[in-house]
C-alpha cells in the first residue's frame, strides 16, 4: 500500500515502556496505550487452553482468567517473522496491532464492541486479552442446517446490536473499516459484539464523521464482497459511511444466507454491485466523479433492480432498511441511529435464550473442525 499512514508493514518498538502512534493518526501520544504492564502477574494469570485459530499476525488461543475462572481470548501478535516486517527484531510490532489495541482501549465498556482486558509481552509475541467469544455469524451462517437463513427476529436483535456497535465506534470517532460477518462475534448468551479493530483508525475530529476532507486514507481496507464502491474505486477521502454500506451486506446475508455481492476482483465486484443497485449517474451517485479510479473504466448503463427479486423473502421493513443502507452515494447513507429508527427494528426480536441455543450449536459444530483462521484475527482476503 502506498498509503504512509495506513502502511500494515509499519512497524513500532515496544520495549520503551509506550506506544506512540505518528502525528498523521490523529492520536496524541499521550493517549497512546502502554504495551509494558506487570508482565510476569499477567502471564500468571491468564493461562493458555488451547488454540482457536491463526492468522497473518500471529494465533488466537482460548485461555482462562485464573483470577475469576473464566474464559478469555489471547491474541498472541508475533514481533518477529510477521511478512513485511523490516524490523524483525522481536521488539517491534505492525501498525496493524497497535492501532487495534488503541482502539480496544477506546471501547472499554461499550457493550456491543469485544472487550479489552488487558496486554502483556509473552516470549517473542504481544498478548492481547480479550472476553471471550463462543463464535461469529459467519460460523453461524455457515453451520445451518440446508443452508437455512436466520429467522427475521434473530437477523433483526444480531443487526440492531450490530448498529449499536457501530453508533459506540463512530461515536468515539472511530471507524472499523472491515464489518463482516465474521468479525460479528457472539457470546455464549447471544448477545453480538463488534471485534477485530486491525484496520481501524480514528477520523478527523475537526470535520463531520461523514464528510472526510483528509486525503490520506488508504483505500486497501475492508473485504471485497463488505467492501463499499467509493472504496473499490480507490477513495482516499471517506467517513464512516463505508461501515453502514457493509451493514446492508451482512443484513441481506443474515436472511437469505447468500453473499449479495460476490466479485473475484474490484472490477467484478463493481460489476455485480451495479448489475443490482445500478451503474453511476448524476442523480444517483454524484460524487462519483471524483473518485481517483473512477474514469479508468466504463461499465454498461444499469438500472436498479428490485431487491425484493434476489430477496423474495424480506419484508417491507427489512427492504426499506437496505434501501437505505446499500446507497450508492455514501452521504445518503442511514447513519446507525437513523437506521436503529427505521420500521424494520420495529419488529419482535428473537429471545435471548433462542439465541444462545444457536450459538452453542454452531460453538459445538465448529469445534469438532479443524482450527483454521480465527474469528478475531485479521482477515486480509482483498
Amino acid at each position: 500500500m502506498d498509503d504512509p499512514s495506513d502502511d500494515r508493514e509499519e512497524v513500532y518498538a515496544v520495549d520503551d515502556g509506550a506506544a506512540s502512534m505518528d502525528d498523521d493518526l490523529d492520536e496524541p501520544d499521550d493517549d497512546a496505550p502502554r504495551l509494558v504492564e506487570s508482565a510476569l502477574s499477567l502471564r500468571e494469570r491468564f493461562r493458555l487452553v488451547r488454540k482457536i485459530g491463526e492468522g497473518a499476525f500471529g494465533e488466537v488461543h482460548e485461555g482462562l482468567d485464573e483470577a475469576s475462572g473464566e474464559r478469555v481470548a489471547l491474541k498472541l501478535a508475533r514481533l518477529c517473522g510477521v511478512p513485511g516486517n523490516e524490523r524483525d527484531d522481536g521488539k517491534s510490532l505492525p501498525k496493524a496491532v497497535l492501532r487495534e489495541l488503541w482502539c480496544l482501549q477506546e471501547l472499554v465498556g461499550e457493550p456491543h464492541a469485544t472487550q479489552y482486558l488487558a496486554h502483556f509481552p509473552r516470549g517473542a509475541s504481544l498478548a492481547l486479552v480479550l472476553e471471550f467469544c463462543a463464535t461469529d455469524l459467519q460460523s453461524v451462517m455457515a453451520e445451518r442446517d440446508g443452508g437455512a437463513p436466520l429467522p427475521e427476529a434473530a437477523a433483526r436483535r444480531w443487526t440492531r446490536e450490530l448498529l449499536m456497535g457501530l453508533e459506540a465506534v463512530h461515536g468515539a470517532g472511530l471507524m472499523h473499516r472491515d464489518v463482516k460477518p465474521s468479525n460479528c462475534l457472539l457470546t455464549d448468551g447471544g448477545v453480538l459484539k463488534l471485534g477485530d479493530f486491525g484496520q481501524a483508525r480514528p477520523v478527523e475530529r475537526k470535520v463531520s464523521l461523514v464528510d472526510r476532507t483528509d486525503p490520506n486514507y488508504s483505500h486497501q481496507v475492508s473485504t471485497r464482497w463488505y467492501r463499499a464502491p467509493e472504496i473499490l474505486f480507490g477513495a482516499r477521502v471517506y467517513g464512516p459511511s463505508l461501515d453502514l454500506w457493509a451493514v446492508g451486506v451482512v443484513l441481506a446475508e443474515l436472511l437469505h444466507n447468500f453473499v449479495l455481492f460476490e466479485g473475484h476482483s474490484d472490477i467484478e465486484q463493481l460489476v455485480v454491485v451495479f448489475k443490482k443497485m445500478g451503474s453511476p449517474s448524476k442523480e444517483r451517485w454524484p460524487s462519483a466523479s471524483a473518485l481517483p479510479d473512477f474514469a479508468k473504466i466504463c461499465f454498461p448503463d444499469a438500472e436498479p433492480q428490485d431487491m425484493e427479486a434476489y430477496l423474495p423473502n424480506a419484508t417491507i421493513g427489512a427492504l426499506d432498511l437496505l434501501g437505505r443502507l446499500l446507497v450508492l452515494e455514501p452521504s445518503k447513507r442511514d447513519a446507525p441511529a437513523a437506521a436503529l429508527g427505521r420500521a424494520f427494528f420495529d419488529g419482535p426480536d428473537a429471545d435471548r435464550a433462542d439465541l444462545a441455543a444457536i450459538v452453542a450449536e454452531t460453538a459445538i459444530k465448529v469445534a469438532a473442525k479443524p482450527v483454521g483462521s480465527s474469528r478475531y484475527d485479521d482477515d486480509d482476503s482483498w
